[in-house]
């Protein structure tokens, strides 16, 4: 068996201005009342928000027969799909919700719809906002670099 773990920053859309989380801070949702209070103490604490994530990627290789990749977060299916596409859908296995939950992590498609997995559900992981586009290629890259890092990689 082989292993690695590697990450890759994955960016957040860009940050609506102060007063906006003062104005949520103040009215509407409880859990968007939430959210805003808890990111204006994180940026009187810290000075500013995070302007992305470090996004765990891990492999297992076991022999020729079994590769294991394991995503952060509540991945959506299509890096499933796309994954054993590429690897082959009888010797990968893709797992979510490993090393680390820190929200969904959604695809390109996923994030032109728009929604609840696309961004909405940020507020309930606490992140500053949703994922910019991209991110797909930027995990899907990394998955590359990670199985690189096992003897004998498949290229």
């Amino acid at each position: 068996m082989e292993t690695a773990l590697t990450y890759v920053d994955l960016p957040f859309q860009p940050l609506p201005p102060r007063r906006e989380w003062e104005e949520r801070s103040q009215k509407g949702d409880k859990y968007v009342r939430l959210h805003a209070h808890r990111l204006l103490q994180e940026e009187a604490r810290d000075g500013s928000l995070p302007t992305a994530y470090a996004y765990p990627v891990q492999a297992w290789r076991f022999g020729a027969n079994l590769t294991v990749i394991a995503l952060g977060g509540e991945v959506v299916a299509d890096y499933s799909l796309r994954l054993k596409q590429k690897f082959g859908f009888t010797t990968t296995w893709v797992a979510g919700y490993s090393n680390d939950v820190m929200a969904y992590i959604p695809s390109e498609r996923v994030l032109a719809e728009g929604g609840y997995e696309a961004g909405d559900s940020m507020i309930y992981f606490g992140r500053p906002s949703p994922f910019r586009m991209g991110v797909e290629d930027l995990i899907l890259n990394q998955v590359d670099a990670t199985l690189a890092l096992l003897a004998g990689a498949k290229k």
